[in-house]
């Protein structure tokens, strides 16, 4: 027995898998590490768009290294001491195309608990009709 147990879209994805495409964007901005959800948390920025205006206000800059948006506080000496037009960097996020999530099933039910619910459903119609179960 497949098909839908509950109507929320993030846990039909969790029970069948799905590959994510990005729709308006150039991509899908991923957070790149614990590091990003926790400048989310502390800025209260919960998309890309609002965290880099965030740290934007607070004096980075970042900019589009590959794959990678990476931040980094502007004038900021570097870990040897020099200082540089840029100081120590932080990936912010990974930038992909699509995104495929695999199938984690949490629903289940086996062919047991299908004929327990089977005959309860009949059970149930039976004595709508006003017949015996």
């Amino acid at each position: 027995m497949g098909g839908r147990f509950t109507n929320l879209e993030y846990a039909r994805v969790l029970q069948e898998g799905k590959v994510i495409n990005a729709k308006k964007a150039s991509g899908l901005w991923i957070p790149a590490s614990a590091k990003t959800r926790q400048l989310m948390r502390q800025y209260n920025a919960w998309t890309p768009g609002r965290l880099i205006m965030a740290l934007r206000d607070a004096g980075y800059a970042g900019y589009k290294k590959g794959k990678k948006f990476v931040v980094y506080k502007k004038g900021r000496e570097l870990k040897s001491g020099k200082r540089g037009k840029r100081g120590e960097e932080i990936d912010l996020f990974i930038i992909k195309s699509s995104v495929e999530i695999k199938a984690r099933p949490f629903l289940y039910i086996d062919d047991k608990d299908e004929t327990f619910l089977m005959k309860l459903v009949q059970d149930g119609v039976m004595k709508a009709l006003g017949g015996k179960s």
